[in-house]
């Protein structure tokens, strides 16, 4: 029950008596003496006066010719003021003109200002003007300037005042939860001896409806003008009602100076239903229509929230902050109010969940005392039985699953609502795909109810038998419990397994071993012990039989070079020429093998070995560079050289690491490993980035070799080009035994303001127990930084500088140091090193001082070999 508090209010009005008409020709003799003077200016009678004005006109008004000139400005030219005197009220004016005309405006009292169109005859009615009138020219021309001839003016005396009563104001509308109104009634012309009385009656609507209102009295004590208020009180129910008028009208109006009602003698209440129908049952829900679903979100803690989108309703905790989120019914659902049996059912699929739901993280609840007001954590909630049967823990979403909850606690109104709530858990994703609610009488007989239906192994093998689980209950018993499955959708034609009970509820069957490859389709079939037994087909399940894909990249020989280009297929690696489409277990043409790569830190998501992912920021297609997007690109490095880049943003890879695999299939334990890598950076944007290159036996356990991180410039290149960088290093001391995997890493993060530059990977080589094979090299490089022997097989150019950790550079005559105007390719440090072989070195020499020899220093704490070099 809510109040409304109404309020009326009284005014005093004048009596009028009979109307004056009097005029003013400009022709009259004399007529000149009264312009531009204030009231009473010009005297028509006793009671009407009036002056010319220049105001923001061109000239002041004069009389020429018989007519007053009001000269010419766009919004307030010359004009002229009718003062009334004495009390009377000016109701009526026309201003009659000739020779030129113009548009023109007029104000009352000084109020706001009406136009009027150009004429030869002004009319201004239905006024009532106490202390002016005025009257001007709005035009810039000169041609429309008004010259006036003549004016008259109607006004009429003020009679005897009497005291008013009424409504101020005399309407509002509120809604249904408003609680009181006040109705304000105010007084004019209050009696200095005699007091006023009036009553508010209910004249139109249903007095039950605002708290069985009752007339009220009124009385205003002699020579008081205080308004006074009526209290009205609004019932607010849960009722689905037509919005609703409530008429008040001032009635037995007495005492005063002969009280009377004013204009707004009446009071309009409206009152807006705001309760929404219940829901009826049977209910069914599959979102399909984001926009006229009976469901509101309610975001009660974090930054993420329920989302509708075409057939679900989802929610995850990926922000990063804990979330708590509320998902409601918009009215109550309108269950049975004597002993019922209400099923609620609930259609879901989840990824990057946990093999057992955690306790608290996905809840089905029902308030009985819940106002639909928005905020759900004033009410009191009960949680229903509720345990989906969903356990998908990579990006990939799960089966859809259906959970029927027993509801029959819930009698009359309720509403219904899920919460998610991930404080100090994982930010798994649920997807609500469909909810439906039924009831049946108490004595109904029930079909069993079947639930938490899984196959063990999930994702099983050609040579694995799976294991069909299920949950199986009825009151009645069970009669019969069947696995039914086949090799087509909707296709159970293989021989039906009698499924047993193994522990509690459960019942199990077994499927035998299946060929790679065969997708299996299955559903249970479940019968009560009822006299009239009830039956339980289960929504289809199914599963794949997928044998292991090899884990990355297959090392099969020792000391032998292998060479990850993204141009070329490299079995377990890529399909062809990497077109930056995304990452699959068995890679289309242009993909990426997800078994040998994994990716953190894009907005979209981190992916572990053998996560699938394309079409977003794992997938953003082919460029040659400049692109503002964040994610994984294939950019084309050189005309037909293709690598695995990265834009960096403000969301995208700030940090982020690319990580890959390969399996030692040598047969023999890896002790020592040489790694070589292209790392390429476009250098457009002001942001820095850096490059590090870490490895280890899994994600988890990574070592930084920081003599091999790279950074790029703050800033800008003149000329923004793809530059390639040569890093090369030895991992000693190694023990990677057969059979295992072993991961390479490479990390990133920037620096400065605004955007980042573009940054690739490319030419990856990996030489397991190296002997006699070594790196090796050719082309166009930025820089090489070495702590692994490198072999030059071709013409190989250098344009910036050679850091030499350890190893042995061998140039076999290919390799030239670089000269431009301003910039020389150099050896910057030489830790424990030698170079093997001719090395031809330019010089830029400005052309008047080509006399002059110019050589870079060396700083070495090492050892260089230059065996028969020259200089050209």
């Amino acid at each position: 029950m809510k109040k409304i508090l109404l309020l009326v209010a009284f005014c005093a009005a004048f009596v009028s008596y009979g109307q004056t008409t009097v005029s003013y020709d400009f022709s009259s003799s004399g007529a000149q003496s009264g312009l531009n003077v204030s009231s009473p200016g010009v005297a028509l009678d006793a009671n009407i006066g009036f002056g010319s004005f220049k105001n923001s006109g061109s000239s002041n008004p004069g009389i020429f010719s018989s007519q007053l000139r009001l000269y010419q400005n766009a919004t307030k030219g010359g004009s002229i003021v009718i003062y009334p005197s004495n009390g009377v009220i000016i109701t009526d004016i026309t201003i009659n003109a000739s020779g030129r005309t113009g548009n023109a405006g007029y104000s009352v009292d000084g109020g706001a200002v009406v136009n009027l169109s150009s004429s030869t005859s002004y009319v201004i009615s239905g006024i009532s003007a106490t202390s002016q009138v005025e009257f001007f020219q709005r035009d810039s021309s000169s041609s429309n300037r008004i010259y006036v001839d003549t004016f008259d003016v109607t006004y009429m005396s003020a009679g005897p005042v009497t005291t008013t009563l009424q409504f101020d104001p005399n309407a509002l509308t509120v809604n249904e939860d408003a609680g009181t109104v006040d109705l304000t009634v105010s007084i004019s012309n209050e009696s200095a001896t005699t007091a006023t009385t009036a009553e508010v009656v209910l004249t139109s609507g249903t007095a039950s409806n605002i708290g069985n209102y009752m007339t009220q009295a009124l009385t205003f004590p002699a020579g008081s003008s205080t308004s006074q208020t009526v209290t009205v009180t609004v019932t607010d129910d849960m009722l689905a009602e037509m919005d609703e008028n409530f008429v008040f009208e001032l009635q037995n109006i007495q005492g005063g100076d002969m009280a009377a009602a004013g204009l707004n003698n009446e009071f309009t209440l409206t009152v807006l239903e705001d309760d929404v129908a219940p829901i009826s049952l049977p209910y069914t829900e599959s979102f399909d229509d984001c926009a006229n679903n009976a469901w509101v979100s309610f975001d009660e803690a974090g930054d993420d929230e329920w989302l509708c989108g075409s057939g679900s309703y989802t929610m995850n905790g990926f922000g990063g902050t804990d979330d708590i989120d509320w998902l409601i019914t918009e009215a109550p659902v309108s269950f049975p109010a004597m002993a019922s049996i209400n099923q609620i059912e609930v259609t879901t699929s989840e990824r990057y969940g946990n093999a057992i739901n955690e306790s608290g993280e996905f809840l089905l609840r029902y308030s009985t005392d819940y106002d639909g007001s928005g905020d759900p954590t004033t009410a009191t909630w009960t949680d229903l039985t509720f345990d989906p049967n969903n356990t998908s823990s990579s990006n990939t979403y799960s089966a859809s699953s259906s959970t029927v909850v027993d509801a029959s606690a819930i009698q009359g109104q309720a509403y219904i609502a899920f919460l998610y709530d991930n404080t100090g858990l994982d930010a798994e994703e649920w997807v609500l795909e469909e909810i439906e609610i039924t009831t049946l009488p108490a004595n109904t007989n029930l079909a069993p109810s079947v639930t938490n239906i899984s196959n063990s192994p999930l994702v099983p093998a050609s040579t694995e038998t799976v294991t069909i689980n299920a949950d199986v209950t009825d009151a009645d018993g069970l009669a019969s419990v069947v696995l039914e499955y086949g090799f087509a959708t909707g296709a159970y034609d293989q021989p039906s397994v009698t499924m047993t009970l193994s522990n509690g509820d459960t019942y199990t069957a077994n499927i035998p071993a299946l060929a790679d490859g065969t997708t299996v389709y299955y559903q249970i079939v479940a019968t009560d012990a009822n006299a009239a037994p009830e039956t339980t087909t289960t929504t289809e399940q199914s599963y794949t039989v997928t044998d292991p894909q090899p884990q990355g990249l297959q090392v099969d020989m020792v000391d032998t070079n292998y060479l990850i280009d993204f141009d070329n297929t490299v079995a377990n690696v890529n399909n062809g020429a990497f077109n930056g489409s995304g990452f699959a277990m068995v890679p289309t043409a242009g993909q990426l093998d997800a078994d040998a790569f994994a990716i953190t830190g894009l907005e979209d998501g981190t992916t572990s070995f053998g996560d699938e992912q394309s079409g977003n920021d794992f997938g953003k297609g082919t460029s040659d560079g400049g692109v503002g997007s964040g994610g994984i690109y294939a950019f084309e490095v050189a005309p037909g050289d293709f690598a695995l880049g990265v834009q960096p943003t403000q969301s995208d890879f700030t940090p982020g690491t690319i990580h890959f695999q390969f399996t030692n299939n040598t047969g023999v334990t890896i002790t020592d490993l040489s790694v070589a890598y292209d790392f390429y950076i476009l250098d457009n944007e002001n942001r820095a980035n850096d490059f590090r290159f870490s490895h280890g036996s899994d994600i988890n356990s990574l070592t930084e070799i920081t003599d091999v991180a790279l950074t790029s410039m703050l800033g800008q290149d003149a000329i923004e080009e793809w530059k390639r960088n040569l890093i090369a290093l030895d991992l000693t001391g190694l023990n990677i035994a057969s059979g295992a995997t072993y991961v390479l890493a490479w990390s990133s993060a920037d620096s400065g303001s605004s955007s980042s530059d573009e940054i690739a990977l490319d030419n990856i080589q990996i030489l397991a127990n190296p002997s006699s094979e070594t790196i090796v090299a050719e082309g166009i490089y930025e820089s090489m930084t070495l702590l692994s022997s490198v072999s030059l097989i071709d013409e190989t150019e250098l344009n910036s500088h050679l850091k030499l950790v350890s190893g042995n550079l061998i140039t076999n005559d290919q390799l030239t140091f670089n000269s431009i105007d301003g910039k020389s390719a150099v050896i910057e440090e030489v830790i424990s090193g030698s170079i093997t072989g001719d090395v031809t070195v330019e010089q830029f020499y400005p052309a008047q001082r080509a006399f002059r020899f110019v050589s870079s220093p060396v700083d070495m704490t090492g050892t260089i070999l230059i065996i028969g070099s020259k200089v050209d």
